[in-house]
């Protein structure tokens, strides 16, 4: 479990594959129209999916596309929840993340509880998990 302190609420726009996405992350929220924000590539922790590439990348888009999917169904804007176990970039310059969704009306997967507004959600990574994504 993440012992951290970077909370943040995220605007999910794009999903590269399957554990890889583009946000734009709200890091202090002044009120309506006062908010600083950051453009940032977020790489989904506790799971690996397989690549848009090379011999399995039939797997990895329907990877990317089942990630997207769950941000297109009640989420509003598909704003989301986001927690960091550091503040910094990893490897290749993305934050490392588990990102909290709201639970989609027709969701029969698992939920858990979002650790930063105590409402029932889903976990995306054990989202993608339980749809068959992780690499092996």
């Amino acid at each position: 479990m993440i012992q951290s302190d970077y909370r943040y609420k995220c605007l999910v726009y794009r999903a590269v594959d399957g554990d890889t996405f583009d946000a734009c992350v709200i890091t202090a929220d002044f009120g309506l129209f006062n908010r600083m924000t950051s453009w940032v590539r977020l790489r989904l922790l506790d799971i690996d999916t397989w690549e848009k590439r090379g011999d399995n990348k039939d797997k990895g888009k329907a990877a990317q596309y089942n990630a997207w999917q769950l941000f297109q169904g009640d989420c509003q804007v598909n704003l989301c929840h986001l927690l960091t176990e550091k503040d910094k970039t990893g490897k290749y310059g993305r934050w490392l993340a588990r990102l909290y969704l709201p639970v989609p009306k027709d969701w029969t997967g698992s939920t858990t509880t979002n650790p930063i507004t105590g409402d029932k959600c889903i976990q995306l990574a054990v989202a993608l998990e339980e749809q068959g994504h992780k690499k092996e």
